[in-house]
């Protein structure tokens, strides 16, 4: 059985619960599902599927499976597997006359109105839709007390990571406020008092995985802790700095599941782990059940969305899953899943060597042509002009965006530099930051009405209010006319506002409600429409670095920005981090002068760094100057490793984390890069700091032991063949005799 085989296969088995698992609901179809509802009355075939019907669903994807059903009223979770096993008659599940282990349980959570809508929900029904390579189960519910109806969806794709989201929609005839929303919770890992009776390991750890820090500049901290008896909450972008990426793991770690999941949101979110039932032995399996708790979903001020009457909107998305394996196979699932919900993307549209000219330097006309001739030089296929396009003086970038007319100090506008990249192969581009106006700009002064502005009526640093349609309008348009205007291939996206807390106040219908939401499902939607009007152009997102990295704003665009500090030795961690959350080719990193990483660490340690994630080039050095032939020649050849040994395999590539923990500044940091048929490697090994050993024993995780393969090491340039067997079995020992110093080991299959 080849590997795809093994994990591309999807089902979803949808059963009426009859104190078994068997059984078809009434008026399903013969691939066992139901029309769905909205949620309201008279849906098509409420009758047939409606209050009696308590379905149970089982999601199997590969060898992973999640199960879930409607018991008395509640939707709740019924369990995970990592063996392709649903839940038998049996098994000791919660017994629904057990108080205790029903808490908790339910497979989400909503409160509107001040109501806690754990129970009291009907089937409507549930209908299955199959499209390439996926399968998404919508099972619709009404509330029988409160006028609302949701419809949960659930999407398997082969991997071992689930999506999903719900749909609510206010069924009544007056506003409605949705206070808090967990688009998944419920039981991830139960264990029942006599099943530990006969096991000899003991009481269960438990580790939470996490990035530890959300300041600027620290991206990618990836850290594991001990889960406490008294949970953990995992936050950002409300409570806390908005640099956290939004990525959690779970592990147990004497049983071996390990879970992954991600919110797809831009705005503030919250994770929630909680540990539940006694420690001690009890002859009752509910009772002494131990279990893990969950919960997940947006995180703002209450109420977080006011829905008019008749009004449905869609919560974020959650990428959930789980692996009896280790942390590599896990983040491996997770980017095949990204890959998936993605789509692929055009060709031409993705992996390309950017380089650009921004305002660490004065951008005057002949630098820019400068850097244009350099980027060239270097291999680039991308140049864009970055922040201080449209002002006289670069360091004014800050205080006079949303100006977006050419400076002065171009008189011949931009079309010289376009056409200057065009006629080298080049595409041309330019940053924008459409949802901020600064302080000294005309845009400010002329539309105060757009400014987003706290309770005391100040504006909330420039941010403009896309939670109002009119004011999202206006940003669209202004996107548009300059991709039209000036003939952009490529779109530089920021977003430079800082940790928002709280935010602003929108009012709907009469009512306040926080602006997070809106303010994204807005711009989440122009993207779109954007990237549909615009199928060809490069969008590329950053946010004061990596303050919006998430799936959720990833949607439309092709790759992002994960962070500003380039500086070794953190530049390794934060790229060694955010690549357990994201494919390495969605991850850019840096190599030149613009961010500073020209300060620390050897001319290779960027370039090799870049052969992780997708490279982005530029000033080597300052206009008039003479390059370095021995630095130049090294970047270019760092361009070309990537373009000859990356990019042909790197959109289905997997990565191995062989240090995904690390003190930031010390010891050493290994990542490797091989393709998914196992014949082929890079394998990157930095040092971090002097202490510890100058050697490193590196073995290869990603390639087969059956071939014969051929090994250079980057450093002397030296080659030689050996079996695959020997190599997996005795590695390569690397020596790096100082601190900052890197190489890379290239692996290909022998001639």
């Amino acid at each position: 059985m080849t590997e795809d085989a093994r994990y591309a296969w999807c089902d979803v088995v949808v059963d009426d619960h009859d104190g078994g698992t068997g059984g078809t609901p009434a008026g399903a179809d013969d691939r066992g599902s139901n029309a769905v509802g909205d949620g309201s009355e008279g849906s098509d075939r409420t009758e047939a599927a409606g209050a009696a019907a308590q379905p149970t669903m089982h999601f199997r994807s590969g060898t992973t499976v999640y199960s879930e059903g409607l018991r008395g009223g509640r939707l709740v979770g019924l369990g995970w597997n990592g063996a392709g096993f649903t839940p038998m008659a049996a098994d000791p599940w919660p017994d629904a006359d057990d108080a205790d282990a029903q808490v908790g349980t339910e497979a989400f959570g909503l409160e509107c109105d001040g109501f806690e809508l754990s129970d009291g929900w009907d089937c409507l029904g549930v209908e299955r839709d199959d499209r390439a390579g996926a399968v998404t189960l919508h099972l619709a519910l009404r509330h029988r007390v409160r006028p609302v109806g949701v419809v949960v969806h659930t999407e398997v794709d082969g991997t071992a990571v689930l999506a999903r989201w719900l749909t609510v929609t206010n069924r009544g005839d007056r506003p409605m406020a949705l206070s808090r929303i967990d688009p998944w919770s419920g039981v991830l890992w139960r264990r029942s008092a006599y099943e530990r009776a006969g096991d000899a390991v003991g009481a269960p750890a438990f580790r939470v995985g996490r990035f530890a820090d959300d300041r600027w500049g620290h991206e990618g901290a990836w850290t594991e802790e001990a889960l406490p008896d008294t949970g953990a909450v995992v936050a950002g972008r409300y409570r806390g700095g908005p640099h956290r990426h939004p990525l959690v793991t779970l592990a147990a770690v004497s049983t071996g599941e390990l879970f992954i999941g991600q919110l797809g949101w831009s705005g503030g979110y919250r994770w929630a782990f909680e540990t539940a039932g006694p420690r001690t032995e009890s002859a009752r399996a509910g009772a002494g059940a131990r279990r893990i708790r969950f919960r997940v979903g947006p995180d703002a001020p209450a109420p977080q969305r006011v829905l008019s009457p008749g009004e449905a909107v869609d919560t974020p998305k959650v990428h959930l899953g789980m692996v009896l394996a280790d942390l590599d196979r896990a983040v491996d699932e997770m980017h095949r899943h990204v890959r998936r919900v993605r789509g692929a993307r055009p060709a031409g549209r993705t992996g390309l060597v950017e380089s650009g000219i921004g305002p660490e330097q004065e951008m005057t006309a002949r630098a820019v042509l400068h850097e244009i001739d350099a980027a060239a030089d270097l291999g680039a296929e991308v140049f864009f002009l970055d922040a201080g396009w449209y002002t006289g003086r670069s360091a004014d970038w800050h205080r006079t965006a949303g100006d977006w007319q050419v400076a002065a100090r171009y008189p011949g506008g931009l079309a010289p530099f376009r056409e200057r990249c065009h006629r080298l192969g080049l595409r041309f581009g330019l940053w924008m930051e459409p949802e901020r106006v600064g302080p000294d700009s005309r845009s400010a002064a002329e539309h105060p009405e757009r400014l987003a502005r706290r309770p005391d009526g100040r504006p909330l640093r420039g941010l403009l209010d896309l939670s109002d349609d009119e004011v999202a309008a206006a940003v669209e348009s202004s996107i548009a006319d300059l991709v039209q205007r000036h003939g952009l291939d490529f779109f530089r996206l920021d977003h430079n506002v800082g940790a928002l807390g709280a935010g602003y106040v929108h009012r709907s219908g009469g009512l306040p409600e926080s602006h997070w939401w809106r303010y994204y499902d807005n711009l989440y939607a122009l993207f779109g429409r954007l990237r549909r009007r615009f199928p060809d152009v490069v969008l590329e997102t950053c946010a004061s670095g990596g303050a919006r990295s998430d799936l959720g704003m990833l949607e439309a665009f092709d790759h992002t920005w994960v962070t500003d500090w380039q500086l070794a030795p953190r530049s390794f961690h934060i790229t060694n981090g955010m690549t357990l959350a994201l494919p390495p080719e969605l991850v850019d990193r840096h190599v030149g002068a613009g961010m500073n990483d020209h300060l620390r660490g050897d001319v290779d340690w960027g370039g090799r760094l870049a052969l992780f994630g997708r490279p982005t080039v530029g000033w080597l050095h300052e206009v008039g100057a003479p390059p370095s032939a021995v630095q130049r020649e090294r970047v270019r050849h760092a361009v070309r490793l990537y373009k000859e040994r990356v990019r042909p395999w790197q959109d289905d590539a997997v990565l191995h984390h062989h240090t995904p923990l690390l003190d930031q500044d010390a010891g050493w940091g290994v990542l490797e890069r091989s393709s998914r048929d196992r014949t082929r490697a890079v394998i990157g090994l930095f040092r971090l700091d002097a202490a510890g050993p100058d050697r490193w024993v590196v073995h290869p995780r990603g390639l087969s032991p059956a071939p014969r393969y051929r090994v250079t090491a980057d450093n002397r340039d030296e080659t030689w063949e050996v079996a695959g067997a020997e190599l997996l079995r005795d590695g390569v020992t690397v020596r790096l005799a100082t601190a900052l110093t890197s190489e890379v080991l290239l692996v290909e299959p022998a001639a």
